[in-house]
């Protein structure tokens, strides 16, 4: 998808999901463009740089990257209230606006 469509993508979306296996170092730029979008963002990273993962908010980080761990929290985000859904999005919102806002 071309950089420039990514936005209207992730509108359509209740909720998003980040994968990434066992890496050194990876890129935050799709985190920083789903947390954008308002959304709640499930992470499933295995990467020594996620440690600031676990507390950015508007996310939702599993401990531990396994099947299990991601479908309860996937499960788990899907019976939420939309008013909680849309305060996690907007709390992420907020982190990128005022943070890592470029």
């Amino acid at each position: 998808v071309p950089k420039d469509q990514v936005p209207h993508l992730l509108k359509r979306a209740n909720a998003l999901l980040l994968v990434q296996g066992k890496v050194l170092w990876g890129s935050m730029n799709k985190l920083f463009d789903y947390l954008a979008s308002r959304k709640p963002v499930v992470i499933a990273v295995d990467a020594d740089h996620n440690a600031p993962l676990r507390k950015m908010p508007g996310c939702i980080a599993l401990n531990d990257n396994t099947p299990e761990n991601l479908a309860a929290a996937l499960i788990d985000l899907s019976t939420q209230n939309e008013a909680k859904r849309n305060s996690l999005g907007d709390a992420g919102y907020k982190i990128v606006q005022s943070d890592h806002n470029i």
